[in-house]
């Protein structure tokens, strides 16, 4: 029998906000003992009616909602979500059939399904169940994917974090925009690639004909890659992970041979920066990795992102372009913009935002649960 918990008095108001994220102190009673992971109804405050289903968890956030409705989270439940989210991502890639293969099919909350990532690449997808409430369901959800006729010859991974089970290492070839890519799958970051810079990715491909590029943060190059695309006529990668160079060296001779315009760098990013003249670079692109995971941080992030994104505008051309993001989730648009802005005057360069950046429309962002927008990008024009 699932349990039910209700909400304390005033606080249904923020269930219908549909705010996929219940916080511990709305709720009025939470049984005893209610382990981490199960599935419960919310009902109205003093009331058994139910107001959504989903998972607790001993913590800040206490629930995490499926469902806006009472539902048995069963077999056929999974297929039903993960058929829809199919669907529509078949729909919103259509314009790619063809260049690409790799996308996100269920991205956590913005496809109804909290701490859940799939991601497919090519023949192979890839499963990321965030907590205790969707590792308990990881064997369905595989069986609800595989129900799929798509992906009923696909190879399953499943990829936990904390999970130290030994796994083979599998690397996967895709295509992006026409391009090849080789992707990690069990030991790359996230789920191997990143997906969500797909479209800025292009972007830069568009802009990079004759120019001279530094992708900072390379990671396995997926920038770098687009730039040489592009006929860019140099390509500078810089990171200070080598095995991610790399896999950046194999990803460029994978789809060029013997090409001179590429030149990479294992060193910290930073150091790099101190050390490289003014105005050497068309276009420098600027990816870190998130600077802040939580609030307690964000000053330090800020002052990070400053003083990174000043020391690129001071590499860049007269004319040139700065691809500049932040995954930091604590730190929203307004804030970035705000950073960004600061570091335009220590500069004392004259900058247009030309276009703001998120992540590809495969990474839906559930219009109730802001947070889901984590990635924020600029393009600017250094005049």
């Amino acid at each position: 029998m699932i349990r039910k918990i209700q909400l304390r008095k005033g606080k249904d108001r923020l269930v219908e906000m549909q705010h996929p994220w219940i916080f511990s102190g709305a709720l009025y009673n939470v049984p005893n003992k209610v382990p981490d992971g199960e599935i419960v109804y919310i009902t109205k405050p003093m009331s058994e009616d139910i107001l959504c289903t989903g998972y607790y968890n001993n913590g800040s956030i206490a629930i995490r909602v499926l469902d806006w409705s009472e539902v048995v989270i069963d077999l056929a439940y999974w297929k039903q979500k993960i058929s829809n989210a199919h669907s529509l991502k078949q729909e919103v890639l259509a314009f790619d059939a063809g260049h690409t293969n790799a996308y996100r099919l269920i991205s956590g909350e913005g496809d109804g399904i909290p701490g859940l990532i799939v991601d497919v690449y090519a023949d192979h997808v890839v499963i990321q169940g965030h907590n205790i409430g969707i590792q308990r369901h990881l064997g369905l959800i595989e069986e609800a994917i595989k129900s799929i006729s798509y992906y009923k010859e696909s190879t399953i991974i499943i990829s936990n974090k904390g999970d130290d089970k030994p796994q083979l290492n599998t690397i996967a070839t895709i295509i992006e925009n026409d391009i090849k890519y080789q992707c990690d799958l069990t030991d790359g970051q996230k789920t191997g690639f990143f997906l969500d810079q797909k479209d800025n990715r292009y972007l830069l491909k568009q802009l990079s004909n004759g120019k001279n590029v530094a992708n900072l943060f390379s990671y396995t190059g997926g920038f770098s890659l687009s730039a040489l695309a592009g006929n860019a006529s140099k390509v500078t990668s810089i990171d200070i992970s080598q095995p991610a160079i790399d896999l950046c060296n194999k990803n460029v001779a994978l789809n060029y041979t013997d090409d001179q315009r590429h030149n990479s760098l294992c060193v910290d990013v930073m150091e790099w920066l101190k050390d490289c003249p003014k105005d050497t670079y068309d276009i420098i692109v600027v990816d870190p990795p998130a600077f802040a995971k939580s609030q307690k941080k964000k000053h330090n992030a800020v002052l990070a992102y400053k003083r990174l994104n000043s020391m690129a505008l001071s590499a860049v051309k007269s004319k040139g372009y700065v691809l500049t993001f932040s995954c930091s989730q604590v730190v929203d648009r307004e804030l970035f913009v705000h950073t960004i802005r600061a570091a335009a005057i220590e500069q004392k360069r004259s900058i247009k935002i030309l276009k703001f950046l998120c992540q590809s429309p495969d990474h839906a962002i559930d219009i109730f649960h802001r947070e889901g927008q984590y990635l924020k990008g600029l393009l600017l024009y250094v005049d």
